[in-house]
């Protein structure tokens, strides 16, 4: 082969070789390119998803202007290379965007993007407007609700709560709107579409037990419950948190009817044997205010004794909040009170009450003013060792209060249990940043006992109160018929029991709305 061949060899393949690493680079090029588009369609498809909830036009604009752009930015790095690859590449990426978009913008598939997101904000939208409504007639404070539902709408509601897949907020919020829409007892609806759904809702494995429970809890009053309440209540298997609440929807049926007999043998298990001292509370609670003067309470009682100090004060105290549930009050409307009971079963309940207050306050119990600014309230206060000081809230504080019978009893009987009137009085006069809450005054005839001096006091008032440190201690003005106040320091009172009058400052009673809260 002559010199002058192989030259041209060698420069051919030189030549192809060159030719073959600018192909190389340019399809590399095209292959980055493509790339980077991809990622510029997935920004787009973000962008319009985000935007879709707050305008429903103006994302698919953009969307469409930076697919533009891609096309555009493709053409531009397209002319590197051959017509044909050009063409195809664009071909083939026009037809997948336009795919994509198609199916990301459709109502009917399945994979639609925008159907979910317009979904979930139509939700979002309904829950917030009916939760806006709601929590404005809860700011009157009229506790009745006249917030009319849309059957549609109800019907959304309730798909929003079977739902699986729904977020807690949705959840929660769908069900306090559902369970409004239903009334406070459901009556009516035991057994309506609502209430099936709801009770299948039990046993679907898709549900997380907080969801379930919180179902419960949010339909405590409804009677769609009343036959969830009972399997769980019945089945030995059941979380007890589940039994609780159970125990709580079933409680409120009346004495006698059939599930009425369910919580009431089931409260009599938990008060011979239970150990949860929620469950024990709530178990005396349902017996003590339908069969008060029961052996069963009589029992309970004596097992209260055998309790450490802290636990055995926290639920005497409850069940003296039961137990008044059956003494009449004196600030409600006879429209609202049960036929009365007779006066000596009235009175037995009184003894009863009087003893158990008697015990809590030898314990170390006394009155409070718990709380801060706005929201402070009488409450029954006692130290319970490596848990601090306790407050305790009773619903019918003001009963013991109106009732000085109770308090005549204890005064007469407080010898019984070796405690001295004084330290019944102190437990009960109660003071806050100086203004007193609950004062008493006795009328005479009355003897003060003063360290080594005693005074009688054959007419007029005496009114109690406390030193200004706020010590058990009590300091007593003596006012007599000449009206001129003596205050005297006081070790010990000798007077007559029902001569006792207390009063108090009713703004620091607090009363539980239906919602739990306080209101003042």
């Amino acid at each position: 082969m002559s010199q002058e061949n192989e030259s041209s060899i060698l420069r051919v393949e030189l030549a192809t070789s060159r030719a073959l690493d600018k192909i190389e680079k340019l399809v590399k090029e095209a292959e980055d390119n493509q790339a980077s588009s991809t990622k510029m369609i997935e920004n787009a498809k973000s962008e319009l998803i985000q935007h879709v909830i707050d305008k429903s036009v103006a994302p698919v604009n953009r969307a469409v202007t930076l697919i533009s752009v891609v096309l555009a930015f493709l053409a531009i790095a397209g002319t590197a290379l051959s017509f044909t690859i050009k063409d195809n590449l664009e071909t083939t990426l026009t037809s997948q965007i336009t795919k994509q978009v198609e199916t990301w913008l459709s109502f009917d598939s399945d994979n639609s993007k925008i159907t979910d997101v317009l979904e979930n904000y139509r939700e979002r939208a309904l829950l917030d407007a009916y939760m806006i409504k709601l929590a404005r007639e809860a700011s009157t404070g009229s506790g009745v609700s006249m917030l009319e539902f849309k059957a549609a709408d109800k019907s959304r509601l309730l798909d929003i709560v079977t739902n699986p897949s729904s977020s807690y907020p949705d959840f929660h919020d769908a069900l306090t709107l559902l369970a409004e829409s239903r009334g406070v007892f459901g009556l009516g609806q035991g057994n309506d579409r609502v209430a099936k759904t709801l009770r299948e809702f039990f046993s679907s494995v898709d549900y997380d037990d907080e969801k379930k429970l919180r179902l419960l809890e949010v339909l405590e009053n409804d009677i769609a419950m009343l036959p969830v309440a009972e399997k769980f209540l019945k089945n030995e298997k059941s979380p007890y948190r589940f039994k609780l609440q159970a125990f709580k929807i079933l409680s409120q049926r009346d004495s006698g009817t059939y599930y009425g007999n369910i919580a009431k043998n089931y409260a009599l298990s938990v008060l011979k044997t239970g150990s949860n001292e929620q469950g024990l509370k709530l178990a005396a609670d349902y017996i003590a205010k339908n069969e008060p003067l029961s052996p069963d309470i009589t029992s309970y009682i004596e097992r209260l004794d055998t309790l450490k100090r802290s636990q055995s004060i926290s639920l005497r105290l409850s069940l003296i909040d039961s137990l008044l549930e059956n003494i009449p009050s004196e600030s409600n409307s006879a429209f609202f009170e049960h036929k009365l009971p007779e006066p000596f079963f009235i009175d037995q309940v009184r003894s009863l009450i009087g003893d158990q207050l008697l015990k809590a306050i030898k314990e170390g119990a006394r009155f409070e003013v718990s709380g801060h600014d706005r929201e402070k309230y009488l409450v029954i206060a006692f130290d319970a060792g490596k848990h601090g000081y306790v407050s305790q809230y009773l619903d019918n504080i003001s009963k013991i209060l109106d009732d000085e019978a109770i308090w005549t009893y204890m005064l007469d009987n407080a010898k019984t249990l070796d405690i001295r009137k004084n330290t019944v009085l102190n437990a009960l006069i109660t003071k806050y940043k100086g203004d007193l809450v609950i004062g008493m005054e006795i009328s005479a005839p009355l003897k003060i006992i003063s360290g080594l001096e005693s005074k009688v006091i054959d007419d007029g008032k005496i009114l109690l109160n406390e030193n200004s440190n706020n010590r058990l201690t009590a300091k007593i003005t003596l006012i007599s018929s000449d009206n001129n106040p003596l205050p005297l320091k006081v070790d010990t009172l000798d007077f007559k029991s029902s001569n006792l009058e207390i009063y108090y400052d009713t703004r620091y009673i607090a009363y539980r709305s239906p919602f739990n809260k306080f209101i003042f």
